[in-house]
């Protein structure tokens, strides 16, 4: 028993004195010096507002807030932006999530969507879309269109590291098919489109809601003939120039 009892401790020594336990133990030793040091260079910080933490800083904090957005048109923040902004990592601010604003230059778009309190989806062009709402606040009309200011009160996080980036905005929306305006037949009884299905082509009437150049977004007309109960479905195969 006393021989073998020697035998495990001279083991556990040898094992003691491997590379691989010595590389082992010295990072655990620089993690525990990391960890201390850490400790010590930590401090509180409390802000006087809350919102959300951003790591980075533009320099542009005082100038572009929500108290100048209202006097400033898009050539003034374009100006401000090229001129001024400065890239700071090492600062900390906390930044309004309640509320925001985003700038658009616009043309040829109808009246009827651009008015103040109307609400539009915006989409944000980036790595992947993300999409927010927001509301008109303020129209300003100028010699190339509009400028239109929307609050943003939803999805603020998105907005909070880029000054300047691309968005869409979607004036209007509508729920169909959408078919090429090449497959769209007329005739005195009104539209339709011609599908294939088991080998036979069936005519089914529809409604065009909204077209542009080259689509159309249609919806189906009830069949008053009992014999062609088809209507207009995801997958159908219509057929296009069919004249």
């Amino acid at each position: 028993m006393h021989i073998n009892n020697l035998l495990s401790k001279k083991a556990v020594l040898v094992g003691a004195l491997s590379p691989e336990d010595a590389y082992v133990k010295q990072l655990i030793k620089e993690r525990e010096q990391i960890e201390k040091q850490s400790k010590i260079s930590t401090a509180n910080i409390k802000a006087t507002v809350s919102g959300l933490v951003s790591y980075t800083s533009d320099g542009l904090e005082n100038k572009l807030d929500l108290s100048t957005i209202s006097n400033l048109n898009y050539e003034d923040i374009k100006n401000i932006v090229d001129k001024d902004k400065d890239i700071i990592n090492n600062k900390i601010k906390i930044t309004n999530n309640y509320e925001a604003y985003i700038l658009v230059k616009v043309s040829g778009i109808e009246e009827e969507y651009i008015k103040e309190g109307a609400k539009h989806k915006i989409k944000i062009i980036d790595s992947e879309i993300i999409e927010i709402e927001g509301t008109i606040n303020r129209i300003v009309v100028t010699e190339e269109g509009k400028e239109v200011l929307f609050r943003i009160t939803n999805g603020i996080e998105n907005l909070t590291e880029n000054r300047v980036m691309e968005v869409e905005v979607v004036w209007t929306s509508f729920l169909g098919l959408i078919v090429p305006n090449s497959a769209i037949l007329k005739d005195d009884k009104g539209t339709y489109v011609k599908i294939l299905t088991r080998g036979d082509y069936i005519d089914i009437r529809i409604n065009v809601d909204r077209k542009n150049k080259e689509y159309s977004i249609v919806s189906n007309i009830k069949s008053k003939n009992k014999s062609n109960p088809y209507v207009l479905e995801m997958y159908d195969q219509v057929i296009v120039n069919s004249n």
